[in-house]
């Protein structure tokens, strides 16, 4: 944190690493507020960088209270927003995917800025490939992000009567152009999208269901079909840097993990059992490959009482349980879930 480059202040201070000399001696991992709370000699940013010290780490994991920066109400007639993404790159912006519509409901993809701004919506409406005389129900459930910010949108649609459903895969381009689509088979009692996933080569993974029963399938990003596998559960997917596939899920009321490589291959599945019924709602992968899950445990077997817990289970890359937690009120009166997660860069969730 001295002066190397001749700009009149020390790297310590000219924070905005704006030119390339800065942004070497600032290093991209700062671990605090540069104040030395540990009397260990170095100011704990960006000196101490490893945040060796347990001091350090409780400096730089310290709780903060939070405030709300913005709200936004977007009305486009009846919504139900199923899913929401931020993308990767440094113009982040928003993706909200869900449907729009009463009775005969559109799939609807939203796209805002980060300051709750509308960038785009598209509401696409199949007529549920060409049905008429009926009720048409057109729902995006997932939604993810490719290398380049295009938007592939995981979905389904019920016509009724008749209760026809089926599996749909959308994609946009960044500035909200379809590309393509493709429709599942027509089936009664049909086919419904749990979760979709990109990896780095930006080839699509599609999870969807019929009941208890789970497809995973692998298509390119022009979406041609590669493979079609049976996991025993699919509600939820990640990919890690390798490509790998992790499926979380519930079978046979416990939490169920899969890890599946890039062909198809189901390397090892693994369960985790809380309580008496085990679900799984989201998966993340944090900075050192380790894998979170968030779902949901009933810590009674008494079907009279509607106890529900939020459960927090953390594993590492080759599934073997670090710690779970059940987090919320465990009153048998009282109902929680655990839907979704996020873990910051320091691993934080």
């Amino acid at each position: 944190w001295l002066d190397n480059d001749g700009d009149t202040f020390t790297d310590l201070v000219d924070q905005g690493c704006v030119d390339a000399n800065d942004l070497s001696e600032y290093g991209t991992n700062e671990c605090d507020d540069g104040i030395d709370n540990d009397d260990d000699t170095f100011i704990d940013w960006p000196v101490d960088l490893d945040c060796s010290s347990i001091n350090d780490i409780s400096e730089s994991s310290q709780a903060i209270s939070l405030t709300i920066v913005w709200e936004t109400i977007l009305d486009f007639g009846i919504e139900n927003m199923n899913n929401i993404r931020e993308s990767t790159i440094k113009t982040s912006s928003i993706y909200l995917a869900g449907n729009v519509g009463d009775g005969n409901a559109d799939h609807n993809t939203i796209k805002m800025d980060l300051n709750g701004s509308l960038l785009w919506n598209q509401t696409l409406n199949t007529n549920c490939n060409g049905s008429s005389d009926g009720n048409c129900t057109e729902t995006a459930a997932a939604i993810a992000l490719d290398s380049s910010n295009n938007v592939i949108v995981g979905g389904h649609w019920l016509f009724s009567p008749g209760g026809w459903t089926t599996w749909k895969i959308i994609k946009y381009d960044n500035d909200g152009v379809l590309q393509w689509q493709i429709d599942g088979p027509n089936a009664i009692g049909g086919y419904k999208t749990a979760d979709i996933v990109t990896d780095s080569l930006d080839n699509i993974y599609h999870s969807y269901y019929t009941g208890s029963t789970y497809h995973l399938t692998k298509r390119d990003s022009s979406g041609n079909f590669i493979w079609d596998i049976l996991p025993k559960s699919g509600n939820q997917m990640v990919v890690d840097p390798n490509n790998d596939l992790f499926v979380c899920g519930s079978y046979s009321g416990q939490v169920i993990l899969s890890k599946i490589d890039p062909i198809g291959t189901i390397l090892w599945e693994n369960f985790y059992n809380n309580a008496f019924e085990d679900s799984c709602s989201d998966i993340q992968i944090d900075n050192s490959g380790n894998i979170v899950m968030i779902g949901t445990t009933h810590l009674y077997d008494d079907s009279t009482n509607w106890d529900r817990n939020p459960l927090l289970i953390k594993v590492n890359s080759d599934g073997v349980l670090t710690w779970q937690q059940v987090l919320g009120n465990t009153d048998i009166t009282e109902t929680e879930y655990g839907y979704d997660l996020s873990i910051d860069r320091k691993s934080v969730v």
